[in-house]
């Protein structure tokens, strides 16, 4: 048994309890949510409690805590002002009758609401429907049921029909106005219903049925007040990171705004909590994988196999499908900052050399919903080399480029980036792994201040009826220009690429007396491309040609070209 010492904390250890506490007497106590430090598919959540306890041994029960709970991962810390020993602390599971989610029981209740208001103004309009058709009859009966001697002895009395019809068609026309409102409430009280429900989805989750209750076991040696705190892991949190690249051409800088978007789903909002984002990656686990025999044998095809395999059910087919990873998700908009506007705090990041944690500014809310939350990091101010691309193969056009440096101590790990050129939008795209003093070339839309043309310039092919014996030979002959229509200098680099042969008897040779010098082939391992790459002045014009040519067998057809 551990003792909690002023201004000490310790961590509860699981040991066998005093005989003293066999008696113990239950003390109900809250705990609240005071911090989380959320990972990439987890979190770690700290809860605060601040028990009074008399003299001796007692049970400190914490109730309605969250079933998502890993309860391997629970450590019980205390702080007193005199002696206190925790001793062990056991987790209960309780299964509910009703939602353990406080805002699924508020979301409940609401709609429950909202349905029977509905109802009651489906009976005002059957009433008011049953009024009309009363209206409906007198009218009628006026005409339908009286013969001929009895229309005789009627009062034709102008200014008794003029009263009973008055009083007729005000009848009428209340009810049919009243019936309108009654269909106007009920349109309203459609569209509140299927919005309550739409928020009572987002807020079930899957552990709303039950919720763990925490036993804690203690002893005082004198009356003292404790402050408890409780670490865990829990499912159900997640945050991934998302960017905003801005950058300014003119001046050749970039700035790299990073957010965190975060959702939680642990069947209990956080309120008022601090909140880190951790790089950490606890779910990969703490061993490394260990090496198996790595077996090779000879191929034997199918049909080779089940004739072997005569008589015998043939099981070769079961695990051909391997498993394959799973994938790895409108986040809440940011306001386009002004100069008038407010500076937005950075987070405070601690980095180690294994991963880096952002401390969220000011303390924040988040309710257990399927909603994500887009809270800002920080800004990273970069240095952008500004170059060109162009691929005139698949489209007459070139790309901007910004080859960004990261300077920072921890590395921008992948997310999904928004990318501003000049102050205008140009589209998302993934930020691979950024480490420190890492490049990465971000393209930033069509740069239409550089022409681009592109054609076949030669083509020749042998003709099948002559040839007797060798190969099909088919040459072809590229040609592209590019135009640097810019009022300063700018690197630019051209791809170009060629025919790789995938059939053993198809030869394909990159034509030297016709490509033009200077390319770098086969760039980021991808074969049959080469680049040429260089600066170019303004106006400046430059043409680059590629040739090459296929060979097959004459008896086979060719296909790709």
């Amino acid at each position: 048994m551990f003792s909690v010492r002023p201004a000490l904390i310790l961590c509860a250890s699981f040991v066998v309890l005093a005989p003293s506490l066999a008696q113990a007497a239950t003390i109900e106590a809250s705990s609240q949510v005071a911090a989380a430090t959320v990972f990439s598919d987890r979190a770690l959540v700290t809860r605060r409690s601040k028990v009074h306890l008399p003299a001796g041994p007692h049970i400190i029960t914490l109730a309605d805590m969250p079933a998502g709970i890993n309860e391997a991962s629970l450590r019980v810390q205390g702080k007193a002002v005199g002696t206190v020993k925790i001793g062990t602390v056991e987790v209960k599971r309780v299964y509910l009758t009703e939602q353990a989610n406080a805002a699924e029981r508020e979301k409940t209740t609401a709609l429950e609401a909202k349905n029977d208001e509905k109802a009651m103004v489906e009976g005002e309009i059957k009433a008011l429907e049953a009024r009309r058709e009363f209206i409906a009859r007198i009218v009628a009966s006026g005409a339908d049921n009286h013969d001929e001697d009895q229309l005789s002895k009627l009062d034709f009395a102008p200014e008794k029909w003029s009263q009973a019809w008055t009083l007729l068609q005000s009848g009428m026309g209340e009810t049919e106005k009243n019936l309108a409102l009654k269909r106007i409430a009920i349109r309203k009280l459609d569209a509140d219903i299927a919005k309550l429900q739409e928020e009572l989805n987002r807020v079930k989750t899957s552990q709303a049925k039950q919720r763990r209750d925490v036993h804690v076991n203690v002893e005082a040696a004198q009356e003292t007040d404790l402050d408890l705190s409780l670490t865990y892991q829990t499912g159900g949190a997640a945050w991934r990171p998302v960017y905003d690249a801005r950058l300014d051409t003119n001046s050749g800088s970039l700035d790299m705004e990073q957010y965190g978007q975060v959702s939680q789903q642990t069947g209990e909002d956080w309120g008022d909590v601090e909140l880190t984002l951790s790089t950490a990656q606890p779910s990969g686990g703490s061993e490394m994988p260990r090496m198996s025999e790595w077996l090779v044998s000879l191929y034997q095809p199918v049909m080779a196999k089940m004739k072997s395999a005569a008589g015998t059910v043939f099981r070769a087919f079961g695990g051909l499908n391997e498993s394959q990873d799973a994938a790895m998700p409108s986040a809440v908009g940011v306001a386009e900052m002004k100069e008038e506007d407010a500076t937005p705090v950075q987070a405070v990041a601690q980095t180690t050399e294994y991963a880096a944690e952002f401390k969220v500014p000011g303390r924040v809310a988040l309710k257990s919903t399927r909603d994500s939350s887009k809270m800002y990091i920080g800004a990273s101010k970069m240095k952008a080399v500004l170059t060109a691309q162009v691929s005139p193969r698949l489209t007459p056009q070139a790309y901007l480029f910004a080859k960004v440096t990261n300077g920072e101590s921890y590395p921008l790990i992948p997310g999904s980036v928004s990318k501003y050129r000049d102050g205008g939008f140009i589209g998302n795209a993934p930020l691979p792994l950024l480490r420190p003093s890492e490049t990465a070339d971000l393209s930033f839309g069509v740069d239409d201040r550089i022409k681009v043309s592109y054609q076949r310039i030669h083509e020749e092919q042998t003709n099948p009826a002559l040839v007797v014996v060798g190969d099909m030979k088919i040459e072809r002959h590229y040609q592209t220009k590019i135009q640097n229509l810019h009022k300063d200098a700018l690197n630019i680099t051209v791809f170009e690429q060629y025919p790789v042969a995938a059939d053993p008897d198809v030869k394909v040779d990159l034509l030297d007396s016709v490509t033009t010098k200077g390319y770098t082939k086969d760039l980021d391992t991808r074969q049959g491309v080469i680049t040429w790459a260089g600066s170019y002045n303004p106006r400046e014009e430059k043409t680059f040609t590629i040739g090459f040519v296929v060979k097959f067998p004459k008896d086979r057809q060719i296909s790709g070209l």
